[in-house]
């Protein structure tokens, strides 16, 4: 602290040496204050950086049974695809897992896949200390692949003539429908040999038989088939337990082709027809071609507002555009009918009469909706076989036409 006497020796003191005091004195105040104030001014916050939060672990491989669980909701769903996929998965993981085997050949049939469903079924049989049910069962349905895919072969090739269904096929197309008959059938013999009650492969053998007599190069061998085909038909019949659900693997009577008149129907002279009561058309639907409509074109003009090239005018009319142009062109809404043809759809009745199956073997794309629509709308009395309802397959030949000409204009 400067005094009142040290004021007084400073005011002494000579310039030069008074100003150098001050100049000390006025630093030394300074630092005073500057220190004071490091000590008390607050830090420079650390920059503003945004907190990333922590990285999620990544989840543990799905394992067999995770696949198997999700691939099963898949196939509760209809989902085939998706499930097929899942169930690859899985077999990729455990190439050896029952559960796999067994979903994945069940969704490979589903989607028509065949020879990979037979492969997957043979796969899971062979599996070591696998049980004589699933075996008999697997026998089974590589017996119910070779039936489908004879039957898609072969159906598509009938044609009713005088009554009596006529198979015209091509040497290639008849060997293809030969082996998958003797294979099913010897398939299907191992899961009887497994299972003797085992009424759904009794109906496949009985399938089987019946398509051998389809393409049976005479008709003595033709009429061995049917008896074979009826005797494994009554033991089905036999084992068969009420209340199974209307598939292929309940008793069914396998016929050529239904007749799509009633003229037809009182001409039929097909041998199956004879075997048993009922089954007859009581009801029919045909199959009519839908009407597409073009949209109506729009007037278009050119920059100087002429009209287009096109011909069409400003109010959609067609218009003269002169020579080098262009034509004139009908401006008119086009009403364009798809090309008709015959469409056959393979038909399940059941043993009330309805149909319960309905699915396309061969037509032109445009005519299968409208026939496989037609075909659910038929109805057939019950049919028996020895006083037992049985269940009746066979094929409609629709003759789809269109409900006009092949193409017609309209205002």
């Amino acid at each position: 602290m400067i005094t009142n006497s040290d004021e007084m020796n400073f005011m002494k003191i000579s310039p030069t040496p008074r100003i150098f005091f001050l100049v000390v004195i006025l630093v030394v105040g300074y630092l005073r204050n500057f220190s004071g104030f490091a000590q008390t001014a607050p830090t420079n916050p650390a920059p503003n950086t945004t907190v990333q939060p922590s990285p999620k672990p990544t989840p543990p491989p799905a394992t067999a049974k995770d696949l198997i669980a999700q691939g099963i909701q898949l196939y509760r769903k209809v989902k085939y695809d998706q499930a097929a996929k899942k169930f690859a998965a899985a077999l990729k993981l455990e190439p050896a897992n029952n559960d796999a085997l067994g979903y994945a050949s069940l969704t490979a049939y589903q989607l028509g896949n065949q020879a990979q469903a037979r492969e997957l079924f043979q796969r899971r049989a062979d599996l070591p200390n696998q049980t004589n049910s699933v075996k008999a069962f697997c026998s089974y349905m590589i017996a119910l692949t070779r039936w489908r895919q004879s039957h898609e072969i072969i159906a598509k090739r009938g044609n009713l003539t005088t009554g009596k269904t006529v198979y015209k096929m091509t040497d290639k197309e008849l060997a293809a429908a030969n082996e998958h008959v003797t294979a099913g059938i010897t398939s299907v013999n191992k899961a009887l040999a497994i299972k003797p009650d085992y009424a759904e492969a009794f109906n496949i053998l009985n399938l089987l038989h019946a398509e051998a007599a389809a393409i049976a190069t005479d008709e003595a061998k033709a009429n061995e088939q049917r008896k074979a085909a009826l005797t494994a038909l009554r033991q089905a019949i036999k084992f068969h337990k009420a209340g199974a659900t209307n598939d292929f693997g309940a008793p069914t009577i396998q016929i050529g082709e239904f007749a799509t008149t009633e003229e037809e129907q009182e001409q039929m002279l097909d041998p199956m027809f004879a075997t048993f009561e009922g089954g007859k058309p009581l009801t029919r639907a045909g199959a009519v071609l839908p009407v597409v409509k073009t949209a109506k074109p729009k007037p278009v003009k050119t920059e100087d507002g002429s009209p287009a090239p096109s011909g069409v005018g400003a109010t959609g009319g067609a218009v003269s555009v002169g020579p080098g142009r262009g034509a004139l062109k009908s401006s008119k809404q086009e009403v364009v009918q798809l090309k008709g043809g015959k469409a056959k759809v393979e038909v399940l009745i059941s043993t009330t009469g309805q149909v319960v199956f309905a699915r396309i073997l061969d037509g032109p794309a445009a005519t299968t909706g409208p026939a496989l629509a037609a075909a659910k709308k038929w109805v057939f009395s019950a049919a028996k076989f020895e006083g037992q309802p049985v269940q009746v397959s066979g094929v409609i030949t629709f003759n789809v036409k269109s409900s006009g000409g092949s193409k017609s204009k309209t205002k």
